[in-house]
């Protein structure tokens, strides 16, 4: 029984102290890279694997979206003073995990070179452009910010996925000045319409005028014509007798004399005035 005890007690020793250490739990968004004395190995995917943790080290590489903050204080071309801060997001790559150790020896180290980069891209990018460009061409900035970050990227063997470009702050005169700018700007806008919708009503009253003008113009084609057909039809003696009838009964005022002189004097009666008295 006490040797039983003995070899029970040592065992578990043994599995405290060599076995359990050196089993090595790699998640699924990670990869491990193996030293052994200090010489890369190999790498480790994910799942459980069984490394002597005497000779074998395991560095883990997380593979995840990771986000480098920087707050910044640049100058624009035209030496105007802009705060600011960004994110920019990243990831590892696996395939260049043992490169990374060869050349950075851990991913915290890698962190701060990548951290350091990204400062110096920014402040060249705000160095390349004015202030009013940051302020005007916002998204274009940004744009700019990501290219040069990404062209960074693969000296640390990592992919830029994203840069979010946050509040940028400038000197009180900027901001006077930007401010001032704009109003300009939104009087010139209101110029512009007042003078377009001038523009609009003369050439309204244009349209009214020619159209007044075409109408007596018709109508002055229509009396043309009419007289002319009138002149045509005057050569013919029953057509023009018609026309003198009409004309007489158009001057005529509805009263017939009621005495009339010639040979044989006489007297006429006044039918309309009989009529309406019943004589």
């Amino acid at each position: 029984m006490k040797a039983f005890g003995f070899t029970a007690a040592l065992a578990a020793i043994v599995l405290i102290i060599f076995v359990l250490p050196s089993i090595r739990i790699i998640g699924p968004t990670q990869v491990g890279v193996v030293t052994r004395f200090g010489n890369i190995v190999g790498t480790l995917d994910s799942g459980v694997a069984w490394q002597f943790w005497v000779t074998d080290n395991v560095t883990r590489f997380d593979l995840t979206m990771r986000d480098t903050r920087l707050n910044f204080a640049a100058r624009s071309v035209d030496a105007q003073a802009i705060d600011g801060n960004l994110i920019v997001q990243w990831q590892l790559q696996p395939q260049h995990a043992e490169q990374i150790i060869r050349e950075f020896g851990s991913v915290t180290a890698l962190e701060d070179r990548i951290q350091s980069a990204f400062m110096d891209n920014t402040l060249r990018a705000f160095g390349r452009n004015n202030a009013m460009f940051a302020v005007e061409h916002r998204e274009a900035l940004r744009a700019d910010l990501e290219h040069a970050m990404r062209e960074a990227a693969p000296d640390f063997r990592i992919v830029v996925q994203n840069v979010h470009l946050g509040e940028l702050r400038f000197s009180p005169i900027f901001n006077d000045a930007v401010d001032a700018r704009i109003r300009a700007e939104q009087e010139a806008e209101r110029a512009v319409a007042e003078a377009r919708a001038n523009v609009t009503a003369a050439q309204g009253r244009r349209d009214v005028a020619y159209a007044e003008g075409q109408a007596v113009r018709y109508l002055a084609q229509a009396d043309a014509d009419a007289l002319r057909i009138m002149a045509e039809a005057w050569d013919d003696p029953e057509i023009r007798e018609i026309m003198l009838l009409q004309k007489m009964i158009e001057q005529w005022s509805g009263n017939l004399p009621l005495v009339v002189g010639g040979d044989s004097p006489g007297v006429l009666v006044d039918l309309f005035n009989s009529i309406e008295t019943g004589r």
